[in-house]
């Protein structure tokens, strides 16, 4: 792996571990938020409200992983072209598609 790819996957993971995290966090927030009624209608504990949510996290991780990847893609070669280093990379001999 050179340099330039670990750079490169460098800025992707940022951005993506930040996007799947807000993504992540927005989709429990609002499974909390629909499921309030049923929990306060069964008097249901903090544990068991929790443990419910732990265990939808899997099924929220194949939903929001696509879009975190689009974005995390998005976002790093708007932030590669506003600095100038997409144009770097090009006059290096890097190919567009790699």
């Amino acid at each position: 792996m050179t340099r330039i790819d670990r750079y490169l996957a460098g800025w992707f993971l940022r951005v993506f571990s930040l996007a799947a995290g807000a993504f992540l966090a927005l989709f429990v927030i609002v499974m909390v938020f629909e499921r309030m009624g049923m929990f306060l209608k069964y008097d249901a504990r903090f544990e068991d409200a929790a443990l419910l949510i732990a265990t939808k996290v899997p099924w929220m991780l194949t939903q929001v992983i696509p879009m975190a990847a689009l974005l995390g893609t998005l976002v790093t070669l708007t932030i590669l072209s506003r600095n100038g280093e997409t144009t770097a990379l090009r006059t290096a001999g890097v190919s567009l598609s790699r």
